[in-house]
């Protein structure tokens, strides 16, 4: 995206603020991530959360687009899907809970409560992506 130099991200700093983000998912997560939302917060899941409207070909014709997660987003990503698995199994999130909590909406689950849509970009580089902007500095006041 650009050249940051010398600039080395602040991980400690990302990792410590992701306890003030009341929420937490995975894109490769889809389905267990909306499960998990609606378990913490309520609310009625819909079809349309199940929705991909970023779907299409991807024409940028780099196939290794996704190889570029640095240890910086990794160390990040990993912190996020720590929190994550914690929080599901705390909720007990799985297909049986999931199909419960979204009622109607049972054929976006498999067996694992996977999301059963496949993305065509990387999803690892782009939650750690997602992730990372954790690390961004808080509003000012």
């Amino acid at each position: 995206c650009g050249d940051y130099g010398s600039i080395t991200p602040d991980v400690s700093t990302a990792i410590a603020r992701l306890d003030g983000f009341k929420f937490v998912g995975l894109l490769e997560e889809w389905a267990n991530s909306i499960c998990l939302f609606h378990a913490k917060f309520g609310g009625t899941c819909r079809a349309a959360e199940f929705t991909n409207t970023h779907a299409g070909d991807d024409d940028s014709g780099d196939d290794d687009a996704g190889d570029d997660v640095d240890e910086y987003d990794l160390a990040l990503y990993t912190a996020v899907e720590k929190r994550f698995r914690r929080e599901m199994r705390a909720y007990g999130i799985g297909k049986q809970v999931c199909t419960a909590i979204c009622p109607g909406l049972a054929a976006h689950f498999n067996d694992q409560g996977r999301f059963n849509v496949l993305f065509n970009d990387s999803t690892s580089a782009a939650s750690a992506s997602i992730a990372a902007s954790a690390a961004m500095p808080p509003p000012p006041s």
